[in-house]
Parts: structure tokens; sequence; C-alpha cells
């Protein structure tokens, strides 16, 4: 049987590492929220921690460079805003890509 190359370990914090005959990717560790010097960054981070307990760690990431941060921001009101797709398709194109890159959703 083959091991599942996405499987959160038994810390259950992911590693970001993939294994068994998958490659090793290295991670970036994202900002401190609580020392970022953009307003609307931290007021972002700030919801996402109230709304689900911390900031998303791919924000985390994005806030290192503010322009990245306020792009995939941008991208993501620009779906909401458009009507083209529902949210649950939204949704789950999120969910698809985060695995297609090796990403723990």
């Amino acid at each position: 049987m083959r091991a599942d190359p996405f499987a959160v370990p038994p810390s259950g914090r992911p590693t970001g590492e993939r294994h068994q005959g998958g490659t090793i990717m290295a991670r970036i560790e994202g900002v401190d929220p609580e020392h970022v010097a953009d307003g609307r960054i931290a007021a972002t981070l700030a919801a996402q921690a109230e709304r689900w307990g911390a900031p998303l760690l791919n924000h985390l990431l994005y806030a290192r460079r503010p322009a990245i941060f306020h792009g995939a921001r941008a991208m993501w009101a620009g779906l909401d805003a458009s009507g083209l797709l529902a949210p649950a398709v939204v949704a789950l194109v999120n969910r698809r890509v985060a695995a297609l890159n090796g990403c723990l959703f």
C-alpha cells in the first residue's frame, strides 16, 4: 500500500515535506501577525484570526511582500464580485489548486 504524501503527521502539524517518492519542498516562514506594518494586511490577518482562530498560512506568507498580498486579495475579491463562479465553486477550485501544489489546506 502506498503512503499518502499529503497525510498530516502524528503531531498534527504539517511538515511541508513530501516523501515516499515525492519531492521535498522547503517551506518559507510567514510573517508574525503581531508585527505587520501595513494596516490593511494587519486588519485582514486579525479578521481571519477572529473568524478561524488564526490567520491563514498562505496569507502569512503573502504578507512577506505586501504587493503580492494585495494582489492575491484582489484576485479573490474579483472572483467574489464577478459573480461568474458560485462561492462553492471558488472554494473547490482553491482546494484543488492547493492539492496540486502539495499544500495541506
